[in-house]
């Protein structure tokens, strides 16, 4: 077409939502590449794009709870020193086997692995490229240097997206387990994986901190589940007590508190083989969530009798815990040495909160 005829531009105004000016200059590039403008018109307004799909990894024990909420929680962190982060599902293009956790694989093989594919509409502005997001803030360093994703076996940041919202089951394809074994992805039925989580014990098996709850980034929610979620299930969560200390600081800490409170916890979580449910580890988070409650707790509301406080996380945990997994047995036993000494009144966090 070597011009635009004027029964050519009423058609093509008719057509698309397009003004007069810019179907001259759209019209003009056509030209220039010599392409139909017709066809142009009718790829970029009528063009059908499918959705894409995506995968969630995480373990098999959440299943139950994703299959009830859809995918809720998710880490994205928002700064080079993995202080700040905002909760947002994580997906990634990446569909091979790839350890995600903080599980080597052996501890994964244990407890199980899950690979969730999503679908996402070719145009939902919800999806979130880390690449981009990264770019946006101008960061480079740590985790948004792709070196540093690759060495943790993450996949590129080309590959990596977070979901700022709400992923609700009605958005899941399929769900498959990693046979490690046959080192194979294998197709689930939604009942049939219930029942493999339930007949393996998975439940026992994994009970490790929430550390994004500790630091409180998981508040900085884009799906508007979380609050939701925590009011369903604390009852039934054996570390309950300790969240509701780390709760408090979280959502009453003033900025320079709140950095000082989540460095500590870094410390905490680094220094005992991040978050697993050792004695010792157990002793330093409470020990420090509470000492550090105290000091933004208004005096009438501090924990007063340290020893008691001890025993009263004692026995809920235990008492959670074997409602849960229908034993007769303690879980946990913790003893901590002279805690119930210290001053609260002066009490000084200087020398572990920097």
């Amino acid at each position: 077409m070597k011009k635009l005829t004027i029964k050519d531009k009423k058609s093509l105004l008719n057509k698309y939502p397009i003004k007069e000016s810019q179907l001259d200059y759209e019209f003009s590039k056509c030209k220039k590449k010599g392409i139909s403008i017709k066809d142009y018109l009718n790829d970029k307004y009528n063009k059908v794009h499918s959705p894409q799909l995506l995968y969630h990894y995480t373990y098999s024990t959440n299943l139950k709870n994703i299959l009830n909420w859809g995918i809720i929680f998710g880490d994205t962190v928002t700064s080079a020193d993995h202080l700040g982060g905002l909760n947002a599902p994580q997906l990634t293009t990446k569909t091979k086997f790839h350890n995600v956790t903080s599980f080597d694989d052996e501890e994964l093989k244990k407890v199980g692995y899950i690979r969730i594919t999503v679908r996402i509409d070719h145009d939902d502005k919800k999806l979130v490229k880390y690449r981009d997001y990264y770019a946006s803030k101008g960061m480079k360093d740590g985790i948004a240097n792709n070196s540093y994703n690759i060495k943790q076996k993450m996949g590129t940041l080309d590959e990596q997206h977070f979901y700022e919202g709400h992923i609700d089951s009605s958005m899941f394809v399929g769900i498959h387990k990693y046979d490690f074994r046959t080192q194979k992805w294998i197709k689930l039925e939604e009942k049939q994986a219930l029942i493999d989580i339930k007949k393996s014990g998975l439940y026992e098996k994994v009970e490790k901190i929430m550390l994004t709850r500790i630091l409180g980034n998981v508040f900085n929610d884009t799906t508007g589940m979380v609050e939701k979620f925590y009011e369903v299930n604390d009852k039934t969560t054996p570390l309950s007590l300790l969240y509701r200390y780390t709760d408090y600081i979280v959502k009453n800490a003033n900025k320079q508190q709140l950095r000082k409170w989540k460095i500590l916890c870094m410390k905490i979580n680094t220094s005992f083989g991040g978050g697993n449910m050792k004695n010792e580890w157990l002793d330093s988070i409470l020990k420090s969530s509470i000492v550090f409650y105290n000091k933004i707790a208004p005096k009438s509301e501090r924990v007063v009798d340290l020893k008691q406080a001890i025993i009263d996380f004692s026995d809920e945990y235990n008492a959670i815990s074997k409602e849960i997994n229908k034993s007769k047995d303690d879980v946990i036993k913790i003893v901590y040495p002279k805690f119930e000494d210290i001053d609260l009144d002066n009490s000084d966090t200087s020398n572990t909160i920097h």
